[in-house]
C-alpha cells in the first residue's frame, strides 16, 4: 500500500514543478522521520506494554494466591465456628457434669441413710421374731416359729351345739398345734381365718391335709364347732368345698316302751345329722386377708 502511495507521488510529480518535487521530497523526508519516532514510539510502548503485561501477570497470580488464601480463610472461619459450637456444647456439657456431680453426692447420702435405714429395719425385724417367738398366735412372717401348746375350743354341755350361757368351757387337744402347721406349711390359704365382715362371729381353722374346724359364737354367747373336710377346685376361679363331718343327733324325749321296740329300750335312737357340702369361691386373697363368697355373700376374713 506504501509503494502504491509513493508510486502514485511519483507519477503525479513527474508533471510538477521542480520546485513542487522538492517540497514534496523534503515532506516526505520529514514525514519518514517523524515515522521512524513514531516506530520508536512504538517500540517502547511494545516493550512497556510487556512488562505491564507481565506485571499483569504477577498481580494475576498474587490475586489468585489471595482468592485462595481467602477460600482457606473462609474455610478457617467455619472452623472456627464449629469450634465455638464445640466449646458451647462443652460448657452444656460441664454444666450437666456439676448437675450430675451434686446427683451423685445426694444419691451417696441417700445411700448412706438407706444403710442406716437397712441397719434399723434389721434391728426391728430382730425384736419382730422375739415378739413371734414370744407370742405363738401371733402371725408376723419372721421365720420359723416354734410349736404352740394345744388349742383350747369353747364347746358346749351338750357336746357340739350351742350351749347355753354360762356353760363351762371344754379344752379339746387335737395333736399338732393348728398354727404352727399353717406357718410351717407352704399354702397362704392354711392358717387361722378370724370373720371381719359382715359379722364377727366365728373362726374358721384351715389345715394340712385338707381339714378344717369352724368354731362359732352365737348372739347369746354360745359356742359351737364343726369339722371336715375341704378341698381345692380350680376352674374359671378358685373354689373351697366344704365337707362337715355329721353332727350329734337333736336330742328328743324318750318315748314309752312298746311292743315294736327293741328289748330293753325305750324308744330308737336318732341317727347323727349329716350336714349338706357347700361351696365358697375365692373373691381375693392376700398374705394377711381373704375373702370368700358363698350364695352371694361375701365373708372376709383376717389374720389374728
Amino acid at each position: 500500500m506504501r509503494f502504491l502511495v509513493l508510486c502514485s507521488v511519483f507519477a503525479g510529480a513527474l508533471f510538477l514543478p521542480g520546485c513542487i518535487v522538492q517540497d514534496i521530497r523534503d515532506e516526505m523526508r520529514s514525514a519518514n522521520g517523524q515515522l521512524l519516532c513514531v516506530q520508536e514510539g512504538l517500540d517502547r510502548a511494545n516493550v512497556g506494554l510487556k512488562d505491564a503485561n507481565a506485571a499483569l501477570a504477577q498481580t494475576n497470580d498474587r490475586l489468585d494466591k489471595v482468592d485462595q488464601g481467602l477460600t482457606r480463610l473462609d474455610r478457617t472461619n467455619s472452623l472456627i465456628d464449629n469450634v465455638e459450637q464445640g466449646l458451647g456444647r462443652i460448657d452444656r456439657t460441664n454444666a450437666s457434669l456439676t448437675d450430675l456431680e451434686k446427683q451423685l453426692a445426694l444419691l451417696q447420702s441417700i445411700e448412706t441413710s438407706l444403710g442406716r435405714l437397712d441397719q434399723h429395719l434389721t434391728a426391728v425385724r430382730k425384736t419382730m421374731a422375739s415378739l413371734d417367738g414370744l407370742v405363738p398366735f401371733l402371725d408376723l412372717d419372721t421365720g420359723p416359729v416354734t410349736d404352740a401348746p394345744a388349742v383350747s375350743v369353747a364347746a358346749g354341755a351338750s357336746g357340739g351345739e350351742a350351749g347355753a350361757p354360762g356353760a363351762a368351757a371344754a379344752t379339746v387337744n387335737e395333736g399338732p398345734d393348728p398354727i404352727a402347721t399353717a406357718r410351717s406349711a407352704r399354702d397362704p390359704l392354711l392358717g387361722i381365718w378370724v370373720s371381719q365382715f359382715p359379722e364377727k362371729d366365728h373362726v374358721l381353722i384351715l389345715q394340712p391335709g385338707g381339714q378344717y374346724i369352724r368354731s362359732s359364737v352365737d348372739k347369746a354367747g354360745g359356742f359351737s364347732v364343726s369339722r371336715g373336710a375341704f378341698v381345692k377346685e380350680r376352674g374359671g376361679q378358685l373354689t373351697l368345698r366344704f365337707t362337715p363331718e355329721p353332727g350329734p343327733p337333736p336330742t328328743v324325749a324318750a318315748t314309752p316302751k312298746t311292743k315294736d321296740s327293741p328289748v330293753g329300750k325305750e324308744g330308737m335312737s336318732p341317727a347323727p345329722v349329716a350336714a349338706a357340702p357347700y361351696v365358697m369361691q375365692v373373691v381375693s386373697q392376700a398374705q394377711r386377708s381373704l375373702a370368700l363368697e358363698r350364695d352371694g355373700v361375701v365373708v372376709v376374713y383376717s389374720r389374728p
